[in-house]
């Protein structure tokens, strides 16, 4: 760069520029930390003069750190009636602490003042599981049980961060609270991990293999049996983790229903090298074929007659039952069987089993596109098939019934455009228009099932856009510190609408180096948002609430 001044000009030394820019920075960190260390200082006093009279000076916390809500739960810890005097020796002997969630700005960041907590149970009667992520680190915690009764809530990958910050943490416990791909990283870290009331489709078990103990003998063998297939099983055992069932009965009948659904994979018509659609046609067509859907079940709910009891009978033992133990089936079981045959296939994170209050179905990921696949309605779809015949008494023409032509017979022939509910993309207004009953508004849709292909690449363009165009400003501040110009001794006229000012040359550097510093952290503060929108684009998420089916 070239600067113009009463047309002489002399090259300057590039370390001349450089010294000054020096000069420049220092001066403006040593005033940045001066304005740090006094804005740090004011905090102290206010803080203290916040403290509430009922909490010791001595430990200095303000009622600001623990939300209202929380404090009944403070209290009881302490074993005080509230408004009692609260000292820090009353903190320090907690080891224990009952917590609950129930509104969406909840954060559990005061548990920083309970040292000695061993033990705590969070319960959720919201879904602001994000208050996990607040858990601050704790010196010597060693069980944390997480759980929910009345909303379904999930757990993801970030919200169990909380795992690698307490490395006394050993065991954790999850109820009701579904698990979501991405988190087995984090639950590796434990030595415990007890599951119970939440079905977790998708979690790869055989990336636990370095904890000690899996309990899951709160689960139905009917139920495990649909997320933990025979590898997983085995890749557990080898790896010597204790898997704990509810009985060694119930251990023996889940592997029984396990060797079940091995052999009718070898049945269904795929290869490694089959496509998601391929698969999923396989298994429907299987699961139409051998299963009957129940017609007293189908009577009852025409005529509207209570079938509570009728209905249980499908789930003894859990969902699949009904699909591999009785002649006929209703729709648990229909779409647990489409979720254990999806989830032996190995097609990750591809399918879950959705449910409304009175019916459960599938949903599915083919090319990246979630939808819903519903076997039981499937089943349903017949068309009557006719031949013509000539009637040599007449000139009329007679058509014979030749029989029905089933959904299953459209699936094997690729021709499913006119099938309902096999493939049907996830809109309102679309389901509405094939549902008159309303009995696909799901209760809770898995966020991992809603992300698409399209968002992690838009992500992966918009990283390297940003770094490439690092790149560029590195190679340009490069160029431009080669070709500055000497000009600390020289004096310029500077132009500001029609007056005109003089400035030396080494007023002009440091005015130049401190709009440079400024644009560059602005440029970086813009950088930054980048990338914070596309990360929030990614975590974004729709929960639905979530009712326990039956």
């Amino acid at each position: 760069m070239i600067l113009e001044v009463n047309h002489e000009h002399k090259k300057m030394d590039a370390s001349t520029l450089k010294k000054s820019i020096k000069k420049f920075k220092i001066g403006l960190l040593g005033t940045t930390i001066a304005i740090s260390l006094f804005s740090g200082a004011m905090p102290k006093k206010a803080y203290a003069a916040e403290t509430k009279e009922n909490i010791t000076t001595e430990y200095q916390i303000s009622w600001k750190d623990i939300p209202e809500e929380q404090l009944e739960y403070v209290y009881d810890a302490v074993n005080k009636t509230k408004g009692e005097e609260i000292t820090e020796e009353d903190l320090e002997k907690v080891n224990y602490m009952f917590i609950k969630v129930d509104n969406e700005n909840i954060s559990l960041d005061y548990l920083k003042h309970f040292p000695n907590l061993q033990a705590m149970n969070i319960y959720f009667s919201c879904d602001n599981t994000k208050a996990l992520e607040t858990i601050p680190q704790m010196k010597r915690i060693e069980t944390i049980e997480v759980s929910n009764l009345w909303n379904d809530c999930t757990i993801t990958k970030e919200q169990t961060e909380f795992i690698k910050n307490n490395p006394t943490l050993k065991e954790v416990k999850i109820s009701n609270i579904y698990i979501e791909p991405g988190c087995e990283e984090n639950l590796n870290q434990l030595e415990s991990i007890m599951v119970s009331g939440c079905p977790t489709y998708d979690i790869d078990f055989t990336k636990l293999n370095h904890i000690k103990t899996l309990d899951l003998s709160k689960f139905k063998p009917y139920d495990l049996a649909v997320f933990l297939n025979s590898k997983e099983y085995e890749t557990l055992k080898n790896n010597g983790v204790d898997i704990i069932f509810e009985s060694d009965e119930s251990k023996e009948q889940f592997l029984r229903i396990n060797h079940k659904l091995d052999e009718i994979v070898t049945q269904l018509d795929v290869s490694e090298s089959s496509s998601n659609q391929e698969k999923l046609d396989a298994i429907l067509i299987y699961v139409l074929e051998k299963l009957n859907y129940d017609k007293d079940i189908a009577d009852a709910v025409t005529d509207g007659v209570e079938h509570q009891e009728l209905t249980n009978s499908f789930y003894e033992g859990g969902r699949l039952y009904g699909a591999l133990e009785k002649e006929s089936a209703i729709c648990g079981n229909y779409a647990s069987l489409v979720e254990a045959l999806m989830d032996r296939l190995e097609l990750e994170n591809a399918s879950s089993i959705l449910e409304s209050r009175n019916h459960a179905w599938n949903i599915v990921k083919v090319e990246g596109e979630p939808y819903y696949v519903d076997a039981t309605w499937l089943e349903g779809q017949t068309t009557t098939q006719y031949v013509s015949k000539a009637n040599p008494n007449s000139n009329e023409i007679e058509f014979i019934k030749q029989g029905e032509k089933l959904a299953q017979d459209y699936i094997k022939e690729h021709d499913t455009s006119n099938l309902n509910w096999y493939l049907e993309e996830i809109d309102e207004e679309n389901i509405a228009s094939i549902d008159k009953k309303s009995s696909h508004i799901p209760m809770r849709v898995p966020t991992y099932m809603l992300e698409k292909e399209e968002t992690t690449k838009t992500e992966d363009i918009a990283a390297t856009t940003i770094e490439e165009t690092t790149e560029i400003d590195k190679k340009e501040t490069d160029n431009i510190e080669q070709e500055e110009t000497d000009i600390t001794n020289k004096k310029f006229k500077i132009h500001i609408g029609k007056k005109e000012l003089i400035i030396g040359g080494a007023a002009l550097v440091g005015i130049l180096t401190a709009l440079g510093i400024a644009m560059k952290v602005k440029d970086k503060k813009d950088r930054e948002a980048i990338r914070r929108m596309y990360q929030e684009q990614r975590n974004y998420s729709n929960e639905f609430d979530s009712w326990t089916f039956k």
